[in-house]
């Protein structure tokens, strides 16, 4: 009879001892070795590769405006004509003279050679003889003097046509057509060249050994996003680096070099610069959410094989765009809980699903 009762009691005490918690939730990622570019992001802006302000090198009235405001040039388009004709008139008195010096020259070469003549003939002294000859030499130099006088009258007839010196775009007009305009002084347009256009930017001195080292290695090459658009492009490549750093900032400037011929850049663009400095190969990372804060340092829960969370302490390095490299203490292949670590503790079962 005791023995019934004491079997009794046994049972009841079985089925009153407590039923195991069931496994807790969790998001997982299984890491992977991946290739991981180290990249710096600053702030720039577009500027144009060449930039021209162009004054007229003669002066005189506008007779007219041959190009758009805004319009894209090539490099020889005419741009303004100025009224050629004080220039022409120049011109055609500039070769009146030369014609009457060569004139000149003619007649006193040929009494030189009449007087040399004579003087073998003891007709004339050879003081004479020589004046004339003299005065042949003189013709000559003065000669010369009137054809670089021609050269620059044509030269000025010329300059009435004002011609692009790059290809680009034009600006607005500085000058109209029926104004009139100073050598040198009067500017008449601004014309921008975009294609190729620089994105110039500044980093900080401590990424100046990062930037050379890479510079080295090969080409380094820059992603650009138009602040104001969200567009992005690549390829830029970097051409110029500052020979010093700003004492007032601390930072060196830089400037990127991209192609631009759909105008996808437009000089004075604020723009977000990405620049890869190296890539580091074989390396793991996993989101910022997934690593905590320890006594020890960093550390992560690692959903185990036998269904368990692990408290896995890590060595964890920088984070690259919301993402943390890990240097040690995980291996490819393990998952790394992401979300509902905060309901883990080490020991408890987990019931794992893979991160979308």
């Amino acid at each position: 009879m005791t023995g019934l009762l004491l079997l009794g009691l046994s049972a009841c005490e079985e089925r009153k001892a407590p039923a195991s918690p069931p496994p807790v939730p969790v998001v997982t990622l299984t890491v992977a070795t991946e290739q991981v570019p180290v990249a710096v992001e600053e702030v720039g802006r577009a500027e144009a590769s060449n930039s021209v302000t162009l004054l007229p090198r003669v002066g005189g009235q506008i007779l007219a405006q041959h190009f758009g405001e805004g319009q894209a040039v090539a490099a020889g388009d005419l741009l303004y004509a100025i009224d050629p004709a004080p220039y022409q008139a120049e011109l055609r008195s500039a070769e009146a003279q030369l014609a009457k010096t060569q004139a000149e020259l003619k007649f006193a070469q040929d009494e030189a050679n009449r007087y040399a003549e004579l003087e073998t003939k003891r007709t004339v002294s050879r003081s004479q003889a020589e004046q004339y000859s003299n005065a042949a030499v003189v013709l000559r130099e003065a000669i010369r003097a009137r054809e670089a006088e021609v050269e620059q009258a044509r030269l000025h007839l010329d300059y009435c046509r004002v011609l692009s010196p790059i290809p680009g775009r034009a600006g607005a007009y500085l000058a109209n057509a029926g104004a009139f305009v100073e050598a040198y002084k009067t500017p008449l347009v601004v014309v921008n060249q975009i294609d190729p256009i620089h994105i110039v930017f500044s980093l900080p001195e401590g990424r100046l050994p990062e930037v050379l080292e890479a510079l080295a290695a090969g080409r380094l090459e820059v992603t650009a996003t138009v602040a104001a658009s969200g567009a992005t492009r690549g390829g830029g490549e970097v051409h110029f680096i500052d020979n010093s750093v700003d004492p007032a900032t601390g930072t060196i400037k830089l400037k990127a070099r991209f192609a631009n011929a759909d105008a996808f850049f437009w000089p004075g663009q604020f723009v977000k610069v990405r620049l890869v400095l190296r890539t580091l190969a074989d390396s793991l990372l996993v989101p910022d959410e997934a690593v905590m804060k320890c006594p020890q340092g960093s550390c992560v829960f690692v959903a185990g094989g036998d269904g368990k969370a692990e408290l896995r302490p890590v060595q964890a390095g920088a984070s690259l765009e919301a993402r943390t490299l890990i240097l040690s203490g995980l291996n490819p292949g393990e998952a790394v809980v992401v979300a509902g670590q905060n309901k883990l503790k080490p020991g408890v079962a987990v019931k794992p699903a893979p991160r979308p």
